[in-house]
């Protein structure tokens, strides 16, 4: 008699759950086995249900569709890819990135200005280094109606000038402005390092380290 209360109460959560998915636009197909579903078909960000929005990871394509301004786009990697301090820092194609879900500062750079790259906005990574040859930071900087912003790790900040960008990577490295050289990469600089090889090696001066916030 328990067994059947469980299987009943089984099947209770299991209707439950699937008369929440069907708010969606179209029909989620039922389980018929144990193995895993197929995806879902792709859907314009306007016709997906809440639940969709907001728990179910787009693919890239999807995510190009949803976004329409770099703070989308920063909202959106900050969503997907979650930060993650490699031992050798390499770096990875926008694709693969989000493939993995996973990155530090220079894989979440290179997601957002692929991103912003794809849809017709400009930008550059900076990279920061001290000069005492300690852990350097990746930021994204863009221009866009008329205002600079900077994008560090899937954030999104309106800043003065390049000298702002500055002062602020500074605060989050721990040194002075003085005491920091830069490099600062197009897209196609970007395009060239990575076509080079998959995993570039960087930091032969430093490395580039995860973090958040100031």
């Amino acid at each position: 008699m328990r067994c059947s209360h469980r299987r009943i109460g089984l099947a209770v959560v299991v209707l439950v759950f699937q008369a929440f998915l069907a708010t969606a636009d179209d029909p989620v197909p039922p389980l018929t086995g144990p193995q895993d579903p197929p995806d879902p078909p792709s859907l314009p960000a306007a016709h997906k249900s809440w639940f969709q929005r907001h728990f179910v990871r787009p693919t890239w394509d999807e995510a190009l569709q949803e976004c329409r301004t770099p703070q989308d786009i920063c909202r959106i990697v900050a969503r997907c890819v979650a930060d993650r301090v490699e031992t050798i820092d390499r770096w990875y194609p926008a694709q693969e990135t989000w493939r993995r879900g996973r990155g530090d500062c220079e894989d979440f750079a290179i997601c957002v200005q692929e991103l912003c790259h794809q849809l017709g906005m400009e930008t550059a990574i900076r990279l920061y280094y001290p000069t005492d040859l300690g852990e350097g930071h990746a930021v994204v900087v863009g221009r866009t109606y008329g205002r600079l912003w900077m994008s560090s790790m899937g954030s999104y900040e309106e800043v003065a000038s390049e000298d702002d960008v500055a002062r602020k990577v500074a605060r989050m490295i721990g040194c002075r402005p003085e005491k920091m050289w830069s490099r600062s990469l197009a897209h196609a600089d970007v395009e060239h390092l990575l076509a080079r090889t998959h995993g570039l090696e960087v930091g032969q001066r430093g490395r580039t380290t995860g973090m958040h916030g100031e």
